[in-house]
Formats: C-alpha cells, structure tokens, sequence
C-alpha cells in the first residue's frame, strides 16, 4: 500500500527536500549549457528553476500549516520561529529569482542564447540559494531530529536540551 499524506506537515516533509535537489540539478543544467552554447538545454535548464520556484511556493504554504500542528508536539516551539524566519528569506528571494528567470525563458524563445555572464550569475545565485536551502533544512530538521540539536546526548529525552529563544514568547 502507498502511503498518503494525511495533513500540511507530511506534505511540507515530503516537498521540503525538493527545491534545494532540484537548484542543484538546474546549475548542473545551466553549467553545461553555458559550456557546451546549446540554448536548448539552456531553456530547459531555465523552465527547471521556474518549476523549482512554484515547487518552493508550495512547500512554504504547506510549512505555515504545518508549522501549528507542529507546534502542540513537546519540545519544538523553540525550533520552529528560526527556522521559519529563515524560510521566508528564502522564499522571498526564490520567487523573485524564479520570476527573473521566466523572464529570460521567455527572451530565449526565439532560439537567442543568453549571454555567458548571465548563465554563470543565474549559478552563482543558485548555488547561493542552496547555501541558504541548507540552512533552512538544518533548522527545520531540529524542529523534529533532537539529534541534530545542539547539546544532544545519545539516549537522552529532547525535553533534556536546552535551547534559548526569547523571540518566540507568542501564543497561539
């Protein structure tokens, strides 16, 4: 039997490891068709990255639903405002990408190759964004890994780690 998800919080687990997967394909993608000058794979390359952006506007609506089922389990409101914070940076810089680069998808319709220097930015701010994917991964995955968090000890309960968070004082 295939398991289905049942609320926000499996659907942002099984989405959440998808952008940063899928920016790591595109500069792939984007690398090999500045190099080899093929504005076919450039496009597609350019249409992976727009995809990846919609795929992260999705993930993040189901993380803020997720983020107040989450909430009742024991232990992880300290863990949940960081790594929310840091999502929405992200997201608002994926989207922004993402609408740049339908742009140029679209300026390359007519079989123009964009310029080198446009491909290798359009990596570098992938690699940056995936930098940043990192991050909010590694935050997300205290909310529920307690082996990851600081101060964590082989066979002790999550309740044990401490962790300081004077942002995050807001009832819900």
């Amino acid at each position: 039997m295939i398991p289905i998800p049942q609320n926000a919080a499996h659907w942002h687990v099984i989405l959440v490891h998808a952008p940063a997967l899928f920016f790591m394909v595109s500069v792939v993608m984007m690398s090999l068709a500045t190099i080899w000058n093929d504005v076919r794979w450039q496009r597609v390359a350019l249409w992976f990255i727009v995809a990846t952006a919609a795929i992260t506007a999705i993930t993040f609506k189901f993380g803020e639903e997720a983020e107040h089922l989450v909430r009742m389990l024991p232990d992880t409101k300290g863990f949940i405002h960081p790594h929310e914070e840091l999502a929405e940076a992200a997201r608002n810089i994926i989207i922004p990408f993402g609408i740049l680069i339908l742009a140029l998808w679209w300026f390359t319709r007519k079989h123009t190759i964009l310029p080198a220097w446009l491909s290798w930015g359009s990596v570098v701010i992938m690699i940056g964004i995936i930098i940043l994917l990192m991050n909010v991964a590694e935050l997300g995955g205290k909310i529920n890994h307690p082996e990851i968090r600081p101060g964590w000890v082989p066979g002790s309960s999550p309740a044990a780690i401490q962790h300081n968070d004077e942002d995050d004082d807001d009832e819900d």
